[in-house]
């Protein structure tokens, strides 16, 4: 639920247009027995990606998206272990693949329970 609120309150800030969080079926149930989850975090029009985009493409040192770091700090107050790969995506077919104009960002995590 706070995950939830936390980025219902990004989209009414204006922060992120739309957001999708997809686990399976049986995620809950597989995370209360003590197995990790792969979670799906879908976010398009970032208010960061532009900038995000240019300090990846110069090499400089980079930062996850604010959406990201939300999203740990979340976790890890509940005690939950967390991984994440980022990935810029352009959902719109161009011929030329020069032409890379993503507008959504992926966040594909790994969740693991708290080990008591």
């Amino acid at each position: 639920k706070e995950l939830d609120a936390t980025l219902g309150t990004f989209i009414a800030a204006g922060l992120i247009r739309e957001v999708k969080v997809e686990q399976e079926d049986d995620a809950a149930e597989d995370f209360s027995e003590g197995y990790a989850v792969d979670t799906k975090i879908t976010l398009k029009g970032t208010a960061t990606m532009a900038a995000s985009l240019q300090l990846a493409g110069e090499g400089a040192a980079f930062r996850p998206d604010f959406s990201t770091l939300a999203v740990d700090a979340i976790l890890r107050k509940r005690g939950v272990t967390a991984s994440f790969d980022e990935f810029f995506l352009d959902e719109t077919y161009r011929s030329d693949p020069n032409d890379f104009r993503p507008d959504t960002l992926l966040q594909q995590w790994s969740w693991e329970p708290a080990k008591s």
